[in-house]
């Protein structure tokens, strides 16, 4: 019984920390247009950088619905393709902002020492 308390205040904390990190993001989204002072970027992809290390999943997933760059294939044929609303979206006051940290998540390119 405790065992199944302490678990249910854990599911309860992460997605509370989830929601909270969910606002902020919503609430950061509007600053990384390009129609924003300059400063107020620069903060908002510092906010974003940050937030990356708490939850990468929830901000890719958010930038990717602001601005897709890359129609994603499933790695099966049994499984359906995955369509991102900022998939279909054409460039916007956004695009840039939102590509630089997209490409953030990449893992850097080895070059080859020959």
């Amino acid at each position: 019984m405790c065992l199944c308390l302490r678990t249910s205040l854990y599911f309860e904390c992460v997605f509370a920390v989830e929601a909270d990190l969910d606002r902020v993001i919503d609430a950061c989204l509007p600053y990384l247009s390009c129609r924003q002072p300059i400063k107020l970027q620069e903060a908002c992809l510092s906010v974003f950088r940050s937030l990356m290390d708490l939850d990468a999943d929830l901000c890719w997933f958010s930038l990717n619905e602001l601005c897709c760059p890359v129609m994603y294939e499933p790695p099966h044929p049994d499984l359906l393709p995955v369509t991102l609303t900022g998939s279909d979206k054409p460039r916007n006051q956004f695009t840039d902002n939102v590509l630089k940290l997209l490409q953030e998540f990449d893992p850097p390119q080895e070059q080859d020492a020959t």
